[in-house]
């Protein structure tokens, strides 16, 4: 499960992309200005990746709260305001934030994108998380509505227009008008096989027919039947990310989930089945050649063949 490294935006000076986690702790406050920190952590890629076994059991065990006196915000081990000394308590307004679990396409991208998020009284244990979306999810769902609606009107728009298109097809169709043409050529061929009757070698699974000769036999594998033997089966569990968790202290983890499928192969073997193959010769016409006649006149006739003994019309 990997566990990356948030960011946040400073409102005061407008430094982006500003490290949400470092050496352990959440960074409360703008490098570059000083100012504190925002708690709109967002997750613009996965490139600065928490390593070390101990910040990872951190990052995933505390989160940050904010000071009730002063809006501070304060690493989760913090038991005392940094900037005011207020003490980190339950009879105070100190709130710790609550973590958010986003779907893989519904997780902030961009400072602009991370709603204000959400804080509940101090605890020491880490409270259950709640579903998020960003606003570019948001944004998407509503255009994604939106493009339902218009994929509605296109699909009528285009039924209308294919319906003209076919009224306009049968009046083509049925519309006539008689064009004068000039015939320019004219060309004629005809074809006929010519056949020889012999000798021709032959095979059969089955008994041979009448008149042939010089038969023999053989035994041969005519074909495989597949016998099922026995199955296999198993089950497999594959991890695949379902979603990313904003752990509320300026990291975020993904979250597994574990599909479980029962896997079935059945084992085989290949049967092999034999019977009587008949070889042998038979005399009976085939196909020898084709004779062609062509000519670009009006009179067609059917090719010669001098060893023809019958009228081809």
């Amino acid at each position: 499960m990997g566990t990356y490294v948030g960011k946040w935006d400073c409102p005061l000076c407008g430094t982006k992309l500003i490290p949400g986690w470092k050496d352990g702790k959440t960074v409360e406050l703008c490098p570059a200005c000083g100012g504190p920190s925002t708690g709109k952590w967002y997750l613009d890629s996965r490139d600065m990746v928490v390593a070390d076994a101990a910040d990872v059991a951190k990052a995933k065990s505390k989160r940050a709260w904010k000071c009730g006196h002063c809006s501070k915000i304060n690493d989760g081990a913090d038991q005392d305001c940094d900037a005011c000394g207020n003490p980190r308590d339950l009879s105070t307004d100190d709130k710790q934030f609550i973590s958010r679990e986003y779907a893989p396409q519904n997780v902030p991208t961009a400072g602009d994108d991370v709603e204000n998020p959400n804080v509940e009284g101090v605890n020491e244990n880490p409270a259950a998380s709640e579903v998020g979306f960003s606003r570019s999810a948001k944004e998407r769902m509503g255009a994604e509505a939106a493009d339902k609606r218009r994929r509605k009107i296109r699909l009528f728009k285009i039924i209308g227009i294919a319906a003209g298109g076919l009224m306009l097809l049968l009046f083509m169709l049925l519309w006539k008008k008689e064009i004068p043409v000039i015939v320019t050529g004219f060309a004629w061929e005809r074809n006929v096989d010519i056949e020889v009757y012999g000798p021709h070698s032959e095979s059969s699974w089955s008994s041979p027919p009448a008149g042939a000769y010089s038969i023999s036999t053989a035994t041969e594998i005519h074909h495989y039947n597949t016998i099922v033997v026995g199955r296999d089966c198993h089950t497999e569990s594959v991890s695949v990310v379902c979603g990313t968790t904003d752990n509320g202290n300026g990291t975020f983890s993904d979250r597994y989930c574990d599909e479980s499928q029962e896997v079935c192969v059945d084992r085989t073997v290949e049967e092999p089945v034999y019977a009587t193959k008949y070889y042998y010769t038979i005399d009976r016409w085939g196909f020898d050649h084709t004779e062609k006649a062509a000519a670009s006149n009006h009179d067609p006739y059917w090719p010669s063949y001098a060893y023809t003994t019958s009228d081809p019309g």
